[in-house]
């Protein structure tokens, strides 16, 4: 059913906010596609962490426009509940790690977020680790930038380069370096690693991430049990442990 219609019939689209978002970049390997960007959801470049979303509301002062902003899945909370709802949200009771987004979707004012942690992987089981963040146009990438270094192929569920819109992939030239500095605002397709030109900016970036690692809680990885195979239940992932 339309629900934007169901909405106007019963008298609540005037009074209603849409948001409609994604967590995350296309799964290339199943027929999305991030083009122009790098990579796809399993990556850490720009295909897999940028995402596109649309608020619609028609009380909104700002309509029909391209926000920009910095934004992270971690701001709707705030946003919603405070921008929206009007509510105030206790800081030190809740430690939330987002903002209040409502001035800048509205308005399309400076967003109050000026950095985003991509990803913080330590190494593990041959995994040699993966660390990235965004601050302000610099993105740093150390470590593995995708989640292997298996040959690339047409239905390569993590690529290192590009995938077309024909579903090739265009892989970048060899190169034996784990660490990767993009300037995503000038090259939102991460085509230069400008690591080596800008070695204080890396240095800056690589200090926010120890920041972040300092207080890392190490994963843990149980062993697998083959108790909570979904076949044990008529093909459904549910609990296993009682």
């Amino acid at each position: 059913s339309n629900i934007t219609m169901l909405l106007k019939d019963k008298g609540l689209l005037d009074d209603t906010i849409i948001i409609f978002t994604t967590d995350n970049g296309g799964q290339t390997a199943t027929g999305s596609s991030n083009w122009p960007l790098r990579g796809n959801k399993a990556t850490v470049f720009e295909g897999g962490v940028r995402g596109t979303a649309f608020v619609w509301g028609s009380k909104l002062p700002k309509l029909n426009y391209d926000n920009i902003q910095l934004i992270h899945a971690s701001d709707w909370l705030p946003t919603i509940v405070e921008g929206i709802a009007g509510l105030e949200l206790d800081e030190k009771k809740w430690a939330l790690d987002g903002y209040n987004m409502w001035p800048s979707i509205t308005t399309n004012n400076e967003s109050p977020r000026k950095e985003i942690l991509l990803n913080l992987d330590p190494p593990h089981h041959g995994f040699v680790g993966q660390a990235a963040i965004r601050v302000g146009d610099w993105k740093l990438i150390t470590g593995q930038p995708n989640c292997s270094f298996a040959p690339a192929h047409k239905r390569d569920p993590c690529p290192d380069g590009w995938v077309h819109l024909d579903q090739s992939i265009e892989l970048p030239p060899y190169t034996p370096s784990l660490t990767w500095l993009f300037n995503v605002t000038a090259d939102p397709n991460e085509r230069r690693n400008v690591a080596k030109e800008y070695p204080d900016v890396v240095k800056q970036l690589k200090e926010r991430i120890e920041f972040y690692n300092s207080t890392h809680i190490s994963q843990k990885e149980p062993p697998f049990d083959p108790k909570c195979n979904p076949a044990n239940f008529n093909g459904v992932w549910t609990p296993w442990i009682n």
